[in-house]
């Protein structure tokens, strides 16, 4: 081999070399990972493990009840017929305690010596039935079992009893908890995790997670809430929204007052689930058609707003922007309708005329008196005749009651101007 022919292999074999050096430098590095007990974990890769997932609150909360329900002498589990006309306990009461002491973290009984005969020291019992409201939830490992500090309070009668924290173990893999009542002091200790043995009662119990049971559990947690916190529950509602419909936390407290008892006799009858901007968006209907919004961040990291018409939404404005006259006039005496199911007479009040306002109603005060008496059932609306006079809309309509309690429909002219910004102003008048 001559020597040129050496010279131009050399040269080939150096540039294939240069350029797979290249190429292998330039291949996306991963992230380091380092191991530990023979685990692989990757290094600066940051992971939230205080995310609670809708199953695991589900279960977290059946395990509570659960307890409650146990540690209740008087319950179905222990009470029942004797005879043929008796009705008493079927059990005996160290068959009670023995059936709570299987639920508890079996550290904290070792460690108290918890017995039969001295269990009450350490549970409270109760003779009634008795619910528990989850506020906060913090996940303190990732591994099973896993375990979480629960923040809450029981209440009793819509009442609230007091505040109780708890300490929970999940054995997902086993289908069995343990659960430990905490004093104030407890709430920032770790607990160390250990095996749960399996017993006949802790049993975790079935959940079922579904979008129905999602829903109806945000609507009856925010119904029991608001019932329960009155209002103090401010803090939970969307900071715009409360400070446009309420402005203050006494006339959110008023209004709270006031209707607590529709408020107790909601129920749910439709929903719809959107995902915006990495949160779950609940739409909750109740039997009345009031609409509540609930945007969750995470399982108990949300806000609420109790209307649609407050802060409008983008549908609305669209749908509104490209509608011919008649079709607003609608679209915002479907809104004043709402306002009057959802007794929220100030701002029924704020959007009418204020010459027709100050000579039938003169203040805010006695609008909510004469509305009350004047349409005191829940209504849905049928359009009739509409009239454009120059600018000034002239709607007939008819209110029914949708509870069907009242038969007598009540007859109704609406007379509306259009404002700019999605604004309106109106009066009317009742046949």
């Amino acid at each position: 081999m001559n020597i040129k022919k050496l010279i131009l292999i050399c040269s080939i074999i150096i540039i294939i070399i240069v350029v797979a050096l290249i190429s292998i430098n330039n291949i996306p590095r991963q992230k380091e990972q380092s191991v530990d007990k023979g685990k692989v974990e990757v290094s600066n890769q940051k992971e939230d493990i205080n995310e609670i997932s809708m199953a695991e609150f589900f279960r977290i909360d059946e395990c509570i009840k659960k307890y409650l329900n146990v540690t209740n002498i008087k319950s179905s589990l222990y009470y029942g017929k004797q005879g043929l006309n008796g009705y008493g306990q079927l059990v005996e009461d160290d068959f009670i305690r023995e059936k709570a002491i299987d639920l508890l973290d079996q550290e904290y009984v070792l460690k108290n010596k918890i017995d039969k005969n001295n269990v009450e020291e350490f549970i409270k019992f109760s003779n009634v039935e008795r619910n528990y409201i989850i506020t906060d939830i913090k996940k303190k490992n990732k591994e099973n079992p896993s375990q979480f500090l629960v923040s809450g309070y029981i209440s009793q009668n819509n009442t609230i009893k007091e505040f109780q924290n708890y300490f929970i173990v999940l054995d997902s893999k086993n289908g069995i908890f343990s659960i430990k009542p905490l004093e104030d002091d407890d709430k920032n200790k770790n607990f160390e995790i250990k095996e749960i043995e399996k017993n006949y009662n802790n049993k975790i119990p079935v959940v079922v997670v579904d979008a129905e049971n999602v829903c109806r559990f945000y609507f009856n947690m925010i119904k029991n809430r608001i019932i329960l916190e009155k209002e103090y529950f401010y803090k939970n509602l969307d900071k715009e929204y409360f400070e446009k419909r309420f402005e203050t936390v006494e006339k959110y407290g008023d209004y709270i007052k006031k209707n607590l008892n529709e408020i107790n006799n909601l129920n749910l009858v439709k929903y719809t689930i959107n995902n915006k901007d990495g949160s779950n968006e609940y739409i909750l209907v109740d039997q009345y058609d009031n609409f509540y919004t609930i945007t969750a961040k995470t399982v108990t990291d949300y806000k609420v707003k109790l209307d649609p018409y407050t802060i409008m939404i983008e549908d609305f404005k669209k749908q509104y922007n490209s509608s011919k006259e008649q079709r607003k006039v609608l679209m915002n005496i479907d809104k004043w309708v709402r306002m009057l199911n959802n007794r929220d007479y100030q701002s029924a009040y704020r959007v009418l005329n204020e010459k027709f306002r100050q000579e039938k109603f003169a203040t805010e005060e006695k609008f909510e008196e004469i509305m009350k008496k004047a349409f005191p059932m829940h209504y849905k609306v049928e359009y009739g005749d509409f009239k454009d006079e120059n600018g000034t809309y002239i709607q007939e309509i008819t209110m029914e009651d949708m509870t069907g309690k009242e038969e007598k429909n009540i007859e109704m002219a609406v007379i509306m101007e259009l404002k700019d910004e999605y604004q309106f102003e109106m009066s009317f008048s009742i046949k």
